[in-house]
């Protein structure tokens, strides 16, 4: 009896010290796998980093869904206010006006035709001495005498303009008439009947334009059809009448250019010289411009335009000058 209880015993203790033995081999084993796992990670990771990286990527975005699946009160309250309140900037003024940078797509529309159309009212004085034959007068009727004496009158300026060379043409026509009573004892009233027709092609290059500002060079004539009739009523003396028409080019040069104050408002300016029919003659134009649209303008400013012109029987030696009111249309 005793010695089975022996042999039993003996068994027990050959198992256990076998088990012991068992788990002593597993975690040596475990410790010499570490260092070998890591550092066959860490020749993976040397010979495709790419691979590395995508991994530790998909781990930090795994790890940040964790995060979003749990957050806290104040860290959503922080992500809402960031995404809600992001700054915003605009533009800079007259940004929109500026050529937009050079692809396929914009180099095919810079090398389209595009067209203004702009009607205008020039509510011009006249200002000089106006003579046919031997019969001389001075005239100086003011912007709300000649709408008195308009019978019918219309301004207008088109432009084309292809990349940097346009086409621009101002026309303008008059039909004036106008009855004043004389002091002098040999008439008893004057009366003048004036027609004005001009017509100005000039041929523009852009110099510069940067900004929402350019400027143009502009070449050309202004043509002048103008016809006058002067008829003097008789009191001591027989009625007279004398009339002429005369018809004339100048060859004119100048610079024209706006500038993008704001998004809306610029400035307008023109300025042209030249001679050849007439003696000589020039243009000063300035005003400010309001983009209404994309598409539309309007304009205000003020004009000025001296002619000095005298041949054989007709001379007039003056000006046209007053604020323009008009609208442009671009398509």
């Amino acid at each position: 009896m005793i010695s089975r209880i022996r042999c039993t015993f003996d068994t027990v203790a050959a198992v256990v010290f076998l088990l012991c033995l068992a788990g002593v081999s597993v975690r040596a084993q475990e410790a010499a796998d570490g260092p070998r796992d890591r550092t066959v990670v860490k020749q993976q990771t040397e010979a495709n980093p790419e691979a590395a990286a995508s991994s530790a990527s998909s781990s930090k975005d795994v790890a940040a869904e964790n995060e979003e699946t749990t957050p806290n009160a104040s860290s959503a309250s922080t992500t809402a206010s960031v995404s809600f309140l992001a700054p915003r900037t605009l533009p800079p003024p007259g940004e929109h006006l500026t050529p937009e940078p050079v692809t396929s797509s914009a180099q095919g529309s810079s090398d389209e035709w595009h067209f203004m159309f702009a009607p205008y009212l020039w509510l011009a004085g006249i200002k000089g001495t106006v003579g046919v034959g031997d019969v001389t007068t001075d005239v100086d009727p003011s912007a709300s005498d000649l709408l008195d004496s308009l019978n019918f009158g219309f301004m207008g300026t088109f432009e084309a303009r292809k990349n940097k060379f346009m086409l621009i043409t101002d026309l303008m026509y008059l039909s004036l008439e106008k009855t004043k009573e004389t002091t002098g004892p040999l008439f008893s009233a004057l009366t003048a009947e004036s027609k004005t027709f001009m017509l100005s092609p000039v041929v523009g290059y852009r110099l510069a334009e940067k900004q929402g500002a350019s400027l143009d060079a502009i070449v050309g004539i202004r043509f002048w059809h103008t016809s006058t009739r002067l008829e003097l009523a008789p009191r001591l003396l027989a009625g007279r009448v004398r009339e002429s028409s005369k018809n004339w080019a100048d060859v004119i040069a100048g610079l024209r250019g706006q500038a993008h104050l704001t998004r809306i408002f610029s400035l307008i300016g023109r300025g042209d010289f030249g001679g050849g029919g007439s003696d000589f003659t020039y243009q000063l134009f300035g005003g400010v411009g309001i983009d209404v649209s994309k598409s539309a303008s309007l304009f205000l400013g003020y004009r000025y335009l001296d002619i000095k012109y005298t041949r054989e029987d007709f001379l007039f030696d003056g000006a046209f000058k007053g604020p323009v009111l008009g609208a442009a249309f671009r398509f």
